[in-house]
């Protein structure tokens, strides 16, 4: 069954007053549902969290997303600097979760959302439940030597000149798009059933990406028949509502951009010290951050295993890997008796079974 967004993603938005600051967040999902914190990637904002909507209520969860400090009317950090940034959107997702009463939740995060969920985990072990899952995982250019040449040359520009490039950039793409962007997700919706084979819809669906699995775990992460059709389904569900409010937002970019060319310390992360478990569903064709930087990544984070997707490419393993990514992080919605203290065991680098206990 599809779902219906509607002309407006209003219906999701929310903000509150709190520590002399505006915080602005998204709920979708089941109003009673288990907690999740969705950190967005680049480019995005809250609007991406209310697009899961459907995905959400299919595992039963609540899904709370932040604007990012600058994004939308949410207050920028006041000193400018990465770690105040980061530190800012940690403490108003600590702010929201009291405000709406949740004590602990799981942590969900795609693309440059990673840093700021690690840091979430680094500060607020106390907020979190479970394991953390990423999906195409930005991994620091600063640290990592397999991270692309153009992001590392960047890490040498200071913050305040890449920050200003950076907003500078986006709001000059945003405007060009602007005078088209309402009628472009329908376009391209309109073209996705033709110009899609099935061998490509069903290589890139999450059932495929996890078919290294064996049956067992396979069942834990394929909740029904026709899965693969149903997240083919979601991606353009979402192209359209996507495309629409592209630009409603914006603002923070620059801060964002800034904090992704630092290192883990800037964040406040130290990766051997996280104590969590983590899985990242990366693609293997990924050109954004090369699957050799999540590898880099497992090798320095006890408790982190990487999933690699076939064939798959950035985008693809977030918007089509979130139904899987979903399940891995609430295992109780997955196959009838497969209880969450239940080790997950996912392929590691070497190709053999690497456990990942979930701490409660």
């Amino acid at each position: 069954q599809g779902h219906t967004y509607g002309d407006s993603l209003a219906r999701f938005f929310y903000s509150l007053q709190a520590n002399g600051r505006t915080i602005e967040y998204a709920l979708s999902g089941e109003e009673n549902g288990e907690p999740v914190l969705l950190f967005y990637p680049m480019g995005a904002s809250r609007s991406l969290g209310a697009l899961f909507d459907w995905p959400v209520k299919r595992v039963g969860a609540r899904l709370i997303c932040l604007n990012r400090p600058g994004m939308g009317q949410a207050t920028p950090a006041k000193e400018g600097n990465v770690n105040d940034h980061v530190e800012m959107h940690c403490k108003d997702c600590v702010a929201c979760l009291d405000h709406l009463g949740y004590s602990r939740v799981r942590v969900l995060f795609l693309c440059a959302g990673a840093p700021f969920a690690l840091a979430f985990r680094a500060r607020y072990p106390e907020r979190t439940r479970g394991r953390m899952v990423g999906c195409s995982a930005w991994v620091s250019p600063y640290d990592c030597p397999q991270a692309r040449l153009v992001y590392r040359l960047s890490a040498g520009l200071p913050a305040g000149v890449l920050a200003a490039v950076a907003g500078t950039f986006v709001s000059c793409i945003r405007s060009l798009q602007s005078t088209d962007m309402s009628t472009f997700g329908t376009s391209l919706v309109a073209s996705l059933p033709n110009s899609l084979p099935s061998s490509v819809s069903e290589m890139n669906s999450s059932a495929e990406m996890l078919h290294s699995l064996n049956e067992d775990q396979a069942n834990l992460l394929i909740a029904q028949a026709g899965e693969s059709q149903a997240d083919i389904d979601f991606l353009m569900a979402c192209m359209g509502p996507l495309a629409g409010n592209v630009g409603q937002e914006t603002g923070g970019e620059g801060a964002d951009a800034a904090t992704l060319v630092e290192g883990a310390a800037a964040w406040g992360v130290e990766y051997d010290k996280l104590g969590c478990s983590i899985v990242l569903l990366h693609g293997d064709d990924d050109t954004t951050v090369p699957v050799e930087c999540a590898m880099w990544l497992q090798a320095r984070t006890p408790g982190l295993v990487v999933h690699r997707v076939p064939g798959a490419q950035h985008g693809e393993t977030m918007l089509l890997g979130i139904a899987a990514a979903l399940r891995i992080l609430l295992p109780r919605r997955g196959a009838q008796g497969v209880a969450e203290s239940e080790p997950l065991h996912l392929p590691s680098i070497n190709d053999h079974e690497q456990t990942v206990t979930v701490d409660m």
